[in-house]
């Protein structure tokens, strides 16, 4: 039990608060850029940071496919975001907020192979 913990509660932990933020009727982010791109950094940064814990649980319980396991799973999660958010006044559903989780989630791919 203390394995699953130990790899799976920040995975859960992140996606309940992925949902949280997604349930707040928004009208405008803070950060750089015009305000139509601010949105797509947060979503960039969000799902880098999902797949990133997904796959630390997914080498943490030695899964041979852990990144394809990250990547697939932060991008089918980004897609329920948006179709949560759909029923969120003040906020829609976009298939371009989708593609930015999924940017977001391959930068993990790429940032860990640089690494190494």
């Amino acid at each position: 039990m203390k394995k699953f913990l130990w790899y799976w509660a920040p995975v859960i932990l992140y996606a309940g608060l992925i949902f949280y933020l997604s349930s707040i009727p928004i009208t405008g982010l803070p950060g750089p850029g015009p305000a139509a791109f601010r949105d797509k950094y947060w979503h960039l940064l969000e799902f880098f940071v999902l797949a990133a814990l997904l796959l630390r649980a997914g080498q943490g319980y030695r899964w041979r496919h852990a990144y394809y396991f990250a990547i697939l799973f932060a991008i089918l999660y980004g897609a329920l975001d948006e179709l949560h958010q759909s029923f969120v006044p003040g906020r829609v559903a976009s298939i371009v907020d989708v593609a930015m989780d999924g940017v977001g989630a391959l930068c993990v791919l790429v940032f860990k192979k640089w690494k190494r």
